[in-house]
């Protein structure tokens, strides 16, 4: 997913999902500037619970609750791309 992908699911949200990120060749895996985000992708690469993620950043300018709906509203997203 691109940032326009992001974008996109931000807006449906009314929150702004957009960052830099770079891609590491080697692993395939993102780095990105948004923190949620950044959260979400630690949590897959690592296979672990997102809230045990959430804990580990120990963010003061996060919140969980926001978390866990983006990453559901990414889940969405990427579940209705495949299905077009």
């Amino acid at each position: 997913m691109g940032s326009k992908d992001y974008k996109e699911i931000g807006r449906s949200m009314r929150h702004d999902l957009s960052f830099d990120a770079d891609v590491d060749d080697s692993t395939g895996l993102t780095t990105t500037s948004n923190p949620y985000l950044r959260c979400i992708e630690l949590s897959r690469a690592r296979q672990t619970d997102l809230q045990d993620e959430f804990r580990r950043m120990s963010n003061p300018n996060m919140y969980f609750s926001l978390l866990r709906q983006i990453d559901e509203n990414i889940k969405i997203y990427k579940k209705g791309k495949r299905e077009v």
